[in-house]
């Protein structure tokens, strides 16, 4: 199979509405990734491995960027009465190297608002083009924020505390 370039994606039998359409993407990588490759990069990871990077900034939320298989997770997190939360959250699917969208968690008057963009179900791709907009919109937004608040520049990676048997 040929590289598929990330946001080239013609996918044919796709229902929407009750109707078969054919769904383009642009063919450039999304803000969000630009913007997480450049953070891994400085922190030495290789984003085409399974990574876990927890950053502080104050007095921002943590940011973490995280990958496993080919589900990438970035988020900020708090702790509040003692669980960790995430917002906003947005997953993304690694497909040759570049990130799909699948979904956004955000939190909003204590009632979570998750926007599923896209998921698989019995190895057939199902996308919601308009939460795809939604999505897109967002990423670029959150990756403007990242840079206007110094992330790129001043987020210090937490190393993890290992416990040291007695």
């Amino acid at each position: 199979m040929e590289d598929i370039q990330r946001w080239i994606i013609w996918i044919s039998e796709v229902k929407i509405n009750q109707q078969q359409e054919w769904i383009k993407m642009s063919n450039d990588k999304m803000e969000i990734q630009n913007t997480m490759e450049k953070l891994l990069e400085k922190h030495g990871i290789n984003p085409s491995h399974d990574f876990h990077l927890k950053l502080s900034n104050k007095p921002y939320m943590d940011l973490v960027l995280e990958k496993y298989g080919s589900t990438i997770i970035v988020g900020h997190y708090f702790v509040q009465n003692g669980d960790l939360m995430g917002d906003p959250i947005l997953a993304m699917e690694d497909i040759s190297d570049y990130w799909s969208p699948l979904r956004i968690e955000e939190w909003s008057n204590y009632v979570i608002r998750d926007t599923i963009c896209a998921f698989y179900k019995d190895g057939k791709l199902t996308i919601y083009p308009d939460r795809i907009k939604d999505f897109m919109n967002f990423q670029r937004l959150f990756a403007c924020r990242i840079k206007k608040q110094g992330w790129l520049k001043f987020g210090v990676k937490e190393i993890p505390l290992l416990a040291i048997p007695s």
